[in-house]
């Protein structure tokens, strides 16, 4: 199952990716978080069985018939043993291999097994002259770097895959000159995937920090977990994000895990400003390289410093889930959202109280939104019931409607070049 794509602009991604590898010291980090966790699941096992007196006494027993038996066996095994050893000290296979060879031949086993006493033998093809044509392994290297190669014409997406109970995201390369589309790298998710935003914006890097050294390729990812993974599309075979906004706090947790409190199950501890359920929808904008705005089933809005991965604002007007964010293309201030309460906002994120954000309602859960690239102040909503509308914000009622499928318009794309065509799904 797919669950969402994002398109990649041209010429964003690095040519020849790099290839992750681990550094000593973060092996032993890696190896040390890994102890811990054995030796806090040891403790806890230890806690539960403190806990089951009776079943304990009854284990005893059971254990000190099973080390009799043991006993036996091992006496008998060491019998068995012992006329083994017998048996084969008596063949002498030791001295098996030792076979007296004449002076002349020690040493030639290449030339004898090949039949003659006057060859040449070379421990690499390189050293015969009389090998024009080499090894195919000279030129692996050259071949694997030209397979890991992203042309400045290729088109390259995202797309959020989920097979059963395993979730990744797969980078896909359509090679125009080729007329080829695969697979060029992909990573694993915790959870299912909900939404995603491009962006080329480093989120290692400071708000000062603007050199085209520090851009790159990098994706957002939303999904049924409460924190937002940062990845890093540039880096192959990579095993964890650049860093995840909210969430979970893991040293909280960890402690949690280490108390032994299990009448009173607790709450889960999250980062400040964190989002409390899924992450359904993600917007960022190239004028705010920091700023990534997320829509989450808590009915909130926020957005996020990608600088300092804090959360600076949080916004409530939604009374639903929040099921699509988008900024103005032109405005880059000027946020557009959507929910399952079947109302879009149209929100300042400069004012200081969010109840100046204007309000449209429509016939049922909103599904997207999107506004018109051409027209800035036009936005088009798709929803659950299969209707597309289109507004002008400047207005509350709709310019048109229009009934495109008989159940839900999940999405609506708007031609770049043509500004009266659209497709939806």
């Amino acid at each position: 199952m797919i669950s969402a794509l994002s398109w990649i602009p041209r010429g964003a991604c690095q040519e020849y990716p790099e290839r992750f590898e681990l550094a000593p010291e973060e092996m032993e980090a890696l190896v040390q978080k890994q102890s811990q966790l054995s030796v806090n699941d040891k403790t806890n096992d230890m806690d539960e069985e403190e806990d089951e007196d009776q079943s304990e006494q009854t284990d005893e027993q059971a254990e000190d018939v099973k080390s009799e038996a043991e006993e036996v066996d091992s006496k008998t095994l060491q019998e068995r043993k012992a006329i083994e050893d017998a048996f084969l000290k008596e063949l002498k296979l030791e001295n098996y291999d030792d076979d007296e060879e004449d002076e002349e031949d020690e040493g030639r086993g290449a030339e004898l097994f090949l039949g003659g006493r006057n060859l040449a033998v070379f421990d690499d093809s390189t050293q015969d002259p009389y090998i024009q044509i080499q090894d195919k392994d000279i030129d692996e290297d050259a071949d694997e770097a030209d397979d890991l190669q992203v042309k400045s014409s290729d088109c390259v997406f995202i797309a959020a895959k989920t097979e059963e109970e395993h979730s990744n995201i797969e980078m896909y390369v359509y090679d125009r000159e080729e007329q080829t589309l695969f697979v060029h790298h992909d990573f694993m998710l915790p959870a299912f995937p909900l939404s995603l935003a491009w962006m080329n914006a480093d989120p290692g890097k400071g708000k000062s920090s603007t050199a085209a050294d520090d851009k790159g390729s990098f994706l957002a990812v939303g999904t049924f977990h409460t924190g937002i993974e940062i990845w890093n599309l540039d880096v192959i075979d990579v095993l964890e994000p650049v860093c995840i906004l909210g969430g979970l706090d893991e040293q909280e947790e960890a402690e949690k895990k280490k108390k032994k409190n299990k009448k009173k199950p607790t709450q889960p501890k999250y980062k400040p400003g964190s989002h409390t359920d899924a992450v359904m929808s993600l917007s960022w904008h190239p004028a705010h390289q920091e700023r990534l705005a997320s829509g989450s089933a808590d009915q909130t809005i926020k957005l996020w410093d990608l600088s300092t991965e804090q959360c600076t604002s949080t916004f409530t007007y939604h009374t639903d889930k929040v099921q699509a964010v988008q900024w103005n293309p032109t405005e880059a201030s000027i946020l557009l959202s959507g929910g399952y309460d079947k109302c879009v906002y149209v929100n300042d994120v400069r004012a200081a109280n969010s109840s100046n954000a204007r309000k449209f309602t429509v016939d049922s859960d909103i599904e997207s939104v999107r506004w018109n690239p051409h027209i800035p102040v036009y936005f088009f909503t798709t929803t659950e019931s299969g209707l597309v509308s289109y507004f002008d914000c400047r207005t509350e009622k709709p310019v048109f409607t229009l009934q495109a499928h008989e159940k839900t318009t999940t999405q609506i794309t708007i031609n770049s070049f043509i500004p009266t065509l659209f497709s939806t799904i």
